[in-house]
């Protein structure tokens, strides 16, 4: 043992991880949401998940391999909240149950076999050829990550509904209208639309459009239509009034 450290000494080295990983979540999940970059927040997260594997694979000294932990806590604090919203972003409405819970059974159970084979490799390796082989394979994912691009940016057009008929919604489906739905829980159409492709003007426009086109769908039109409700990302709905 390197460091010889006692069970009961170990909080020092995963207190302050913890604590600087619980700091950089807040930066990084603002940076990847609000200004839409998790991908430069991913590169970030590699990089620092590289260097730590390296210093905790090739350092003697416990204050550098302490370091070497927080790095890891940082990164992974900063990727992890990003991975669950990616999901939910590129993944359509009805596949994002099913597509979180594939993600969280593979990341759990790559969790498993990554232990299970850094235990069997202690065995017949040392603490150096693993912190080696580890960042060399985080190098090919970091590699892999310069390939993904960034999601679209999408907003949310509420409209409250009663009676819908679901063949004559189909009308509003275009290019810079990711998808719709019905959210039956609070009784309202729910339309997802790319918002960079939209000036205001254009907004406007699209919004009366839609709102035109849910209207040929309710069999009292717009008597049927109590509140218009426009969500931006990361905002509060804002009512809107159409005429």
């Amino acid at each position: 043992d390197a460091f010889a450290w006692e069970k009961s000494d170990l909080y020092m080295a995963y207190l302050p991880a913890m604590i600087l990983g619980l700091i950089a979540m807040g930066p990084a999940a603002i940076f990847g949401e609000k200004y839409n970059k998790p991908k430069e927040i991913f590169l970030v997260s590699i990089v620092f998940f590289i260097f730590s594997f390296l210093i905790m694979g090739l350092t003697n000294s416990s204050v550098v391999f302490i370091i070497g932990v927080a790095l890891f806590f940082i990164a992974f604090n900063m990727m992890e909240p990003l991975v669950q919203s990616m999901i939910t972003k590129f993944a359509k409405v009805h596949q994002k149950g099913a597509a979180l819970g594939i993600s969280n059974s593979i990341a759990y159970f790559s969790t498993f076999l990554g232990g299970t084979f850094a235990g069997l490799m202690l065995d017949i390796s040392d603490r150096e050829t693993i912190g080696i082989t580890v960042a060399i394979i985080t190098t090919l994912w970091l590699l892999w990550t310069l390939r993904l691009t960034n999601p679209v940016k999408y907003s949310h057009l509420y409209l409250a509904q009663s009676e819908v008929n679901i063949e004559k919604l189909t009308a509003l489906e275009n290019d810079n209208i990711a998808e719709w739905y019905i959210n039956e829980t609070e009784n309202k159409v729910v339309v997802k639309y790319v918002k960079d492709a939209m000036s205001d003007d254009e907004l406007k426009d699209n919004i009366e459009f839609l709102v035109r086109k849910i209207q040929e769908t309710l069999p009292k039109g717009r008597a049927q239509i109590k509140d218009i409700l426009l969500k931006l990302t990361m905002s509060k709905p804002i009512k809107i009034e159409v005429k």
